[in-house]
């Protein structure tokens, strides 16, 4: 876990669901969630559509919410949410920790009047074995 030492936020959630990531490799965890009843599209063409992506990677974790012709891109490098690219739903003051980042997209939901079909998230993971792992905290949001 040394080279997470710089974001503690990533090393716990890895520990929390005991996954270990390929040693001296690049890798990524990116989960989509959609509001329709089917399996989330990977691939999305436009910001009027609503999704929820997180991305977890060695040195950042981050998501990016689109809803309603407008996104935010948040990234979090040593726990300091940054925004890329833009913040049009102004979420970069309001971010949680990741282990708590179900608050964050409940909390969206009840403002939007949207539900993100948890069940239905597509799961790209580069950590062998760990889709059902992420899957069953994708779950718990």
């Amino acid at each position: 876990m040394a080279p997470l030492a710089g974001n503690r936020s990533i090393a716990a959630w890895l520990d929390a669901r005991g996954l270990f990531p390929p040693a001296n490799k690049p890798w990524q965890v990116a989960i989509m969630l959609d509001v329709v009843d089917r399996p989330a599209p990977r691939v999305f063409s436009r910001f009027a559509d609503t999704r929820f992506h997180i991305t977890i990677e060695p040195a950042q974790w981050g998501f990016m919410f689109c809803h309603a012709d407008r996104a935010s891109t948040i990234v979090v490098p040593n726990g300091i949410a940054l925004t890329r690219d833009r913040d049009e739903h102004r979420l970069a003051g309001s971010v949680p920790g990741l282990a708590r980042i179900g608050t964050l997209i409940r909390d969206l939901e009840q403002r939007c009047h949207i539900y993100f079909q948890r069940h239905h998230a597509a799961i790209d993971s580069d950590i062998p074995g760990s889709e059902p792992i992420v899957r069953a905290w994708v779950s718990s949001l």
